[in-house]
This record gives structure tokens, C-alpha cells and sequence, in this order.
């Protein structure tokens, strides 16, 4: 006797309640196995969007230490030519 008669002989003595227990079990099984493929499909697509998530911050990263670390000569030099403006502003009106 073979895995499979001896099977079917357990769900034919079990009855009508065997039978439908093992169609409760294959359909939950069925549904689980489709509800896994797209839990697991969903963790992929997440995986993916983090991914470019930590490409994007790390761009972002070395644009800000770009900028911060940049020369600040043009700084330097509108502040020296307001300090410039000034004096001549002040010149001319102590001049007056």
C-alpha cells in the first residue's frame, strides 16, 4: 500500500468532517502560499526603494560637505567691499 491509498483511506474513515478538514487545510494552504509571494515581493520592491533612498542621502551628503567646505572668497570679498562702501559712504558724509 502506497503513501497515497493509505491517505485516502484515512480521509474516506474520517468521513465528511475528514474531507472538508483537508480542503480547509489545502485552502488555507493555497492562500498562504499565495499571501507569502506577495509579502515577500513587497519586501523586495521596499528593499529597492531604501535602496535609492541611501543613494539619494549620500548625494545630498556630498553636496552639503561641497558646499560647506567650498572657498568662501566671494564671502570675504562682499564683505570687504561693503566695509569699502561704508567708508566711502561715511567719507562723503563727514565731508559734507
Amino acid at each position: 500500500m502506497t503513501m497515497e491509498d493509505a491517505l485516502m483511506r484515512a480521509i474516506v474513515n474520517a468521513g465528511v468532517g475528514g474531507l472538508i478538514s483537508v480542503l480547509i487545510i489545502l485552502l488555507m494552504y493555497r492562500l498562504s502560499l499565495s499571501v507569502g509571494v506577495k509579502i515577500v515581493h513587497a519586501f523586495e520592491s521596499q528593499s529597492e526603494a531604501l535602496t535609492r533612498q541611501a543613494g539619494s542621502i549620500e548625494g545630498l551628503t556630498t553636496s552639503i560637505r561641497d558646499f560647506v567646505g567650498r572657498d568662501n572668497s566671494e564671502h570675504r570679498e562682499i564683505i570687504i567691499l561693503m566695509k569699502v562702501l561704508s567708508e566711502k559712504i561715511e567719507s562723503i558724509h563727514n565731508g559734507s
